[in-house]
């Protein structure tokens, strides 16, 4: 009996956690398109450019929700950069569920760029005492959001 006890707890903690991921990802999962860097080539059949030592794989909506469901630490990425226009992407829900953003700045020629840490991406940098992991840019009615940081230029 209590074998089955701690099976069923056991059960419903793995629901609540992939509930928690899954809901945390519709926050992402609007975008219009998604750029993949990484070290490796994948196995699967995606168009790719290569440029020094990095890959970079593109991919509209439907084709990168269908790449983020796989596991992406067995792929060697190096970063991802989420694009959305502007109706798609609700910045006061982003600041909601990341751990910590910067307030905007607007140094760059009308640029908004905020920096910040979200713990459903485990890499990181320390910048000035803080965890720092993604980098968000709105300009021209797009948001680019970039993990760590966005390597591809705004």
């Amino acid at each position: 009996m209590k074998r089955m006890i701690a099976f069923l707890f056991l059960i419903i903690i793995l629901c609540c956690i992939a509930f928690f991921k899954h809901n945390n990802f519709n926050l992402f999962n609007k975008f219009d398109k998604l750029l993949v860097v990484t070290n490796n080539k994948f196995s699967q059949n995606y168009d790719y450019i290569e440029n020094g030592n990095q890959i970079y794989y593109s991919f509209n909506n439907e084709e990168g929700l269908e790449f983020l469901d796989y596991n992406l630490s067995d792929k060697n990425i190096v970063g991802l950069t989420f694009y959305f226009y502007e109706e798609k992407f609700n910045i006061n829900e982003f600041k909601n569920a990341v751990n910590f953003i910067t307030s905007e700045s607007n140094d760059l020629e009308n640029y908004k760029i905020y920096y910040g840490y979200y713990n459903g991406f485990k890499k990181f940098e320390m910048i000035n005492g803080k965890k720092i992991n993604f980098q968000l840019v709105f300009h021209n009615k797009t948001y680019i959001l970039g993990f760590p940081m966005i390597l591809n230029g705004f």
